[in-house]
């Protein structure tokens, strides 16, 4: 599955502030396609939603530490 290709390429810097933004969420790379950011970030809020049972109305003010231990 490309979203988890494209997971395992980007977990280190899930956590981080200083990432390069463009190439993430835009240009992509030889390793990252075209909107890796965008698609990686729906993938997991959909993985997030399954798994808890939650419309995204009750989850979207959930606590980052809690949406991680779920989906990663």
């Amino acid at each position: 599955m490309q979203n988890e290709r494209i997971l395992e390429k980007l977990r280190s810097q899930l956590d981080s502030n200083y990432y390069d933004y463009d190439m993430v969420f835009f240009n992509g790379n030889d390793e990252l396609p075209r909107w890796s950011g965008y698609s990686l970030g729906y993938y997991l809020v959909k993985k997030y939603l399954k798994k808890t049972g939650k419309k995204i109305e009750d989850a979207f003010a959930d606590k980052y530490a809690d949406f991680k231990a779920v989906v990663l």
